[in-house]
């Protein structure tokens, strides 16, 4: 019995480095191939024309070429495994080596295998590459052509750096109505050189204005721990909302603004610049400031980054069920191209469909944006299912065909 199972074991083994020694070649040639397109589309032509309408140095276009490198192979990623499998499966199914093996009782699941490794493999790579390499690479790309072309992501509204608006919430809900309390909305027109600028705070209680605070500047105090506020003014409302009291100041250190404000400030870069753990923290500052749409777009951001990863898989997965065929026709070769390039546009369809209904709250980001992946691998699971009963149905019509390939493979996997 151990004799049987050690060599089922080798067998297997051996098989495995067959298929592998076959997708290996030819998903690093697509890989190659993917990669250079995906750069190609994504900045070379627009390099291009930096370089001749704002002369942008060579020297530096390849250098942010060099940068956004490991972005576009964890683009690539996902198509080089699709077309290395399909058409590694495809050469095997024309050869008649997957009826041959079809002969000695290696099922299709079996031979699905080694593609489904790899897939995970890659998936396992493009996750690192995205978290580990790309974020900063992105980041420091655009540092540098910032910097080339004399820009100053400082002064653009979306890094808050510009026309800041901010604002809190208590932490405690109302019972009836279930909403948390407004604690404050802080108005300035910029952010430089570590401080706030032309500030206006409106400081509530109770659902009412109760405060106005304008200040000249604000700082954050690490020794306080505190907000710092420089040449100002406080305007304390009365119950029925008229102005009381007003108190000049020189320095006010104030205790309900808290250091969430200065690193929803200072967090200057684009999800596609930050690392997940990154992502996370925004999101904590986000919710503070209950920032609906924002808060979707980053739990959206977040959920890509693992469903993404997971597309190496599916499209290997895919590749391999769609090249494998009893059928060695032109047109049959043809028809599994159209299949192919058919589960694609289904994917990216729901890919988009998805990420409308997330923003617009119709469905749930937790389950939804995995909802692509399920659809494209049960398609996947579905082909492969009906080629597997297509080669069961025909085994014994198809007997005859490949004998000498049979002899030969056989001969292989008993060395």
């Amino acid at each position: 019995m151990q004799k049987l199972i050690k060599s089922i074991a080798l067998k297997y083994s051996i098989l495995d480095a067959y298929l592998i020694k076959n997708i290996l070649p030819s998903f690093i040639f697509s890989l190659v191939i993917c990669s250079i397109v995906a750069e190609l589309i994504g900045i070379s032509f627009e390099q291009i024309r930096y370089i001749t309408e704002w002369e942008l140095s060579v020297a530096i276009s390849i250098y942010i070429h060099y940068l956004k490198l490991p972005s576009f192979i964890a683009i690539a990623l996902p198509y080089a495994i699709l077309f290395s499998t399909l058409f590694t499966y495809t050469r095997l199914s024309r050869n008649s080596e997957i009826i041959a093996l079809q002969s000695f009782g290696v099922s299709l699941y079996r031979l699905a295998f080694p593609a489904f490794v790899i897939g995970i493999l890659a998936s396992t790579m493009m996750f690192s590459l995205n978290e580990l390499i790309v974020p900063s690479a992105n980041y420091k790309a655009a540092m540098v052509f910032e910097k080339e072309m004399n820009v100053d992501r400082n002064i653009l509204d979306k890094y808050h750096k510009r026309n800041i608006i901010y604002k809190e919430y208590s932490a405690e809900l109302e019972t009836s109505k279930k909403q948390q309390n407004l604690k404050f909305i802080l108005f300035a027109e910029s952010f430089k050189e570590g401080k706030l600028l032309d500030i206006i705070i409106l400081n509530y209680s109770n659902h009412k204005l109760t405060e106005i605070i304008n200040s000249n500047s604000a700082e954050w105090d690490k020794n306080h721990q505190k907000w710092k506020l420089n040449d100002g003014e406080r305007n304390l409302l009365t119950s029925n909302g008229n102005f009381g009291e007003r108190i000049y100041f020189k320095i006010l250190f104030i205790n309900n603004i808290s250091k969430n404000l200065w690193d929803y400030i200072n967090l200057n870069r684009d999800h596609r610049e930050m690392h997940i753990w990154e992502l996370y923290k925004k999101l904590t500052i986000i919710k503070n400031m209950e920032d609906i749409k924002a808060m979707l777009k980053l739990k959206i951001a977040i959920f890509r980054r693992y469903t993404n990863p997971c597309s190496c898989f599916i499209f290997a997965l895919l590749g391999c069920s769609a090249g494998i065929n009893r059928q060695s026709k032109a047109n049959s070769i043809s028809r599994r191209f159209i299949l192919v390039v058919t589960v694609i546009l289904i994917y990216y369809t729901l890919n988009f469909l998805v990420n409308y209904f997330c923003l617009s709250q119709v469905i749930p980001i937790s389950w939804g944006m995995w909802i692509p992946n399920v659809v494209a691998i049960t398609i996947a699971i579905f082909i492969l299912m009906y080629n597997n009963q297509s080669f069961v149905i025909t085994k014994k019509s198809k007997r005859k065909t490949g004998n000498t390939k049979q002899r030969t493979i056989l001969k292989f996997f008993q060395r």
